[in-house]
């Protein structure tokens, strides 16, 4: 049996008599050992089954802690990004109710390594769509979507699906929550997840509607809505970066005068058409008002 296995099989026996303090405090002596020898293997193994054992339990503080514990060695060992070191983390973060707290302290450590090792700066997708996932399903719409916007393709199907659930519970304000998610990625520039997340929030929104719609060149025209019919032709404008159009569509549909919306905008033209000079955009704008 290794010193690894001896371990684990002393901690599972705090485990199972209920001593997770102890558990907890035993996997950090000995994690700390391994780092003095520069055991970044046997450390994240150790930090990672114990996470297993004490999950569980529903330890989450504990978790917390060796999951944090785990990124510092990924940290200190230059462990890149891939579904190895990704699935580690993310066999203890489904385990992990997204109210709890717990989930909220590993969020900053997680992304942050996943940026620095990673190949986005922002962060992995699917780490994002992991924690956004999480945060959804717990209610938390403002953490949920900020993750969402930087996640996957399925992360943009989810925040339809999220903001549609939010509508029904305000039908007067379709606009509002369906523009979060279309300047939201478009800040981003990210046009593949701002077709899919316009194709599904759209398809959900007529599904509810007492009128038909009807389509002209691939554009759902809305009547009452109008301000979709520009969201929507905003996406091909972002994709080739045509500024003339852009003004063409921001002139006709008065956008620059509607509350929440300039923040977004401006990014977007610095972004996708040079208009402005490039300022910082926080997605904090786009989640004012909808979720409080």
């Amino acid at each position: 049996m290794s010193s690894i296995e001896k371990t684990l099989a002393r901690v599972n026996e705090r485990v199972i008599l209920g001593q997770y303090y102890e558990a907890h405090q035993a996997v950090r002596t000995v994690v700390s050992r391994y780092l003095r020898q520069k055991a970044y293997g046997s450390a994240i193994g150790l930090l990672y089954n114990s996470c297993i054992l004490l999950v569980r339990k529903g330890q989450t503080g504990s978790i917390a802690d060796l999951l944090s514990m785990m990124i510092e060695v990924y940290k200190a060992a230059d462990v890149a990004v891939d579904s190895v070191s990704k699935g580690r983390i993310a066999q203890i973060l489904w385990q992990i109710n997204g109210s709890d707290q717990a989930l909220k302290q590993v969020v900053q450590p997680v992304i942050s390594w996943s940026a620095k090792h990673g190949a986005e700066k922002s962060g992995d997708p699917e780490l994002h769509h992991i924690f956004g996932s999480l945060f959804s399903h717990a209610g938390l719409a403002e953490d949920a979507e900020k993750h969402f916007l930087l996640g996957t393709r399925d992360s943009a199907a989810a925040l339809a699906e999220m903001h549609a659930r939010w509508h029904a519970k305000d039908s007067n304000n379709a606009t509002l929550y369906i523009s979060r998610g279309i300047l939201g990625y478009l800040s981003v520039q990210n046009i593949r997840n701002a077709r899919v997340y316009t194709e599904r929030a759209l398809q959900d929104l007529i599904e509810t509607l007492d009128e038909p719609v009807t389509t002209e060149h691939d554009i759902f025209v809305f009547e009452d809505e109008y301000l979709l019919n520009f969201l929507q032709m905003l996406i091909p404008a972002c994709q080739i970066k045509e500024g003339i159009i852009y003004r063409q569509l921001a002139d006709h549909y008065k956008v620059k005068s509607i509350e929440g919306w300039s923040a977004a905008l401006q990014t977007i033209e610095g972004e996708s058409f040079g208009i402005y000079p490039q300022r910082g955009f926080n997605l904090m704008d786009l989640m004012g008002g909808a979720f409080r």
